[in-house]
This record gives structure tokens, C-alpha cells and sequence, in this order.
């Protein structure tokens, strides 16, 4: 069997599939999704970091992306999260939302 990496298969691939659709297509031609290799969570340490390397000294994606060593896409997701949310994770910017229009 054969160990296939997630990333290498979205990144290599001319459109974009959910996860879940690859995992439905690797079983269908008999591969064991278990093999399949994800990236790793952001842990909220790194999404702090990568908000302030951006925000706070004005380091470019390609900088972040470095220093994070994580993708580009990454990198653009957790900042656009922050922009879209005020929050290092889109369930705590829902939950402080529900939070201040309850009081």
C-alpha cells in the first residue's frame, strides 16, 4: 500500500476537491483513506504569531510562509479568518458575535 499526501494531490490538481470527496474517491478505487496524510493543525500559538508577524511588523505572505513554515494557503486562510471573524478562529468570533448581541 501506499502512502498518498493530501496537499500533493489539492495542490497538483487544476480545480479544488473537499476532503471528504477525496477520501470518497480513494475508497472507491480500493485505497485506505487512513494512509491519507493531512497537514497538521495551526495550533492557536501559531495563528497568534502569524497574525502579529503580519499585522504588528508588517512581514509579507512569503515571509510568514517561511517562518511559519506552512503553506501559502495557509498562511492566507488564518489571515483572512482574522479579517473576516476579529478572531484567530471563526468559532470564537461566532461565539464572541452571539456573546455581545446577548447582553
Amino acid at each position: 500500500m501506499f502512502c498518498l499526501d493530501y496537499r500533493v494531490l489539492h495542490n497538483t490538481l487544476p480545480f479544488s476537491f473537499s476532503k471528504s470527496f477525496v477520501w470518497l474517491c480513494l475508497v472507491a478505487v480500493g485505497c485506505d483513506p487512513s494512509r491519507l496524510l493531512l497537514a497538521p493543525p495551526v495550533s492557536l500559538e501559531l495563528r497568534e504569531r502569524i497574525v502579529a508577524w503580519r499585522y504588528e511588523l508588517h512581514l509579507s505572505i512569503s515571509d510568514i510562509v517561511r517562518l511559519s513554515n506552512r503553506c501559502d494557503k495557509t498562511v492566507r486562510n488564518v489571515l483572512k479568518i482574522y479579517r473576516d471573524y476579529d478572531a484567530l478562529s471563526p468559532n470564537l468570533g461566532v461565539a464572541n458575535a452571539y456573546l455581545t448581541k446577548m447582553t
